[in-house]
């Protein structure tokens, strides 16, 4: 997270191409250009089970509780599809009656003959910079400042800015609620998240004593661009979207969480207001 400029003009390893460089709340991360990121944990219901209506009203209440962001916001939504564990021990599980515990041991043996299972994390990342003007300031904030008055203005719109973003992540945890359970990422889950999107691989990441120099920490594999790019021993294969149907429903791309396959699906949301979203269509 040092000043690349200063050592070397091009960038030499994974840390110098990340934006990650400090925890400076629990569970938000300031990042080298001045933003904020923060994460969250969602499990909905099951769309298998949900009507076109209550999936449609879905969307609705999605789309109304995002409404509330606008300029300098971004949404990363990831459904990332992993192994599951094995079933629970017979020690674990308790029935009231020999009826119900017979319906569990065919589930267990059911379970047991198959080859694989897998489950669906859902998660999303809410980051916010601030508008050019006031970048400047909260940068001073971790510059030396030779007077005093500068260094309480500075510190006081980078406090402002923070809880303003902590505010509005809460309304957006509290408008979507209502129909899915939302829970906000510790610092500790965080940083797990982000290396487990970056490296593919599923281990708990610590919070360091000085919890600085993200970039170094989250980015510690190698990183192989061309045709073939791999990081670490794990190569990385994109897909994306070239023709989109005429039209769609929600849930449209669930039977991807069937699928008996590791994989990322990653979904990036780039908000605006009213005013610059017109001038973009115009």
């Amino acid at each position: 997270m040092l000043a690349l400029k200063e050592f070397r003009s091009t960038a030499k390893g994974l840390p110098d191409l990340l934006s990650y460089a400090a925890l400076i709340d629990e569970g938000v991360i300031l990042n080298k250009d001045g933003s904020f990121t923060t994460g969250l944990y969602f499990r909905g219901n099951d769309l298998g089970s949900s009507t076109p209506q209550e999936l449609n009203a879905l969307s609705a209440h999605a789309n109304h509780a995002l409404s509330k962001l606008g300029n300098g916001w971004i949404l990363n939504v990831d459904s990332i599809r992993v192994p599951a564990t094995s079933y629970p021990g017979i020690e674990l599980n308790f029935f009231p009656d020999a009826v119900t515990g017979l319906i569990d041991a065919e589930r267990r043996a059911q379970h047991e003959a198959e080859k694989s299972h897998y489950d669906s994390i859902f998660a999303m990342c809410l980051t916010y910079q601030a508008p050019p003007e006031l970048q400047s300031r909260i940068a001073a904030v971790f510059v030396d400042d030779d007077t005093h008055e500068g260094r309480i203005s500075s510190g006081t719109t980078y406090q402002r800015i923070l809880e303003r973003f902590n505010a509005v992540v809460a309304d957006v945890i509290g408008a979507f609620s209502a129909h899915l359970k939302l829970r906000k990422m510790n610092s500790g889950e965080l940083l797990t998240y982000l290396h487990t999107c970056l490296s593919g691989e599923r281990h708990p990441v610590a919070v360091p004593a000085v919890p600085m120099y993200l970039d170094a920490i989250l980015g510690s594999k190698d990183f192989f661009t061309g045709m073939a790019p791999r990081i670490g021993n794990k190569h990385i294969r994109v897909i994306t979207i070239n023709g989109f149907p005429h039209e769609t429903a929600p849930g449209i791309l669930d039977s991807l969480n069937s699928l008996r396959r590791e994989y990322r699906w990653s979904t990036r949301f780039i908000p605006l207001d009213q005013l610059d979203a017109e001038k973009q269509l115009n």
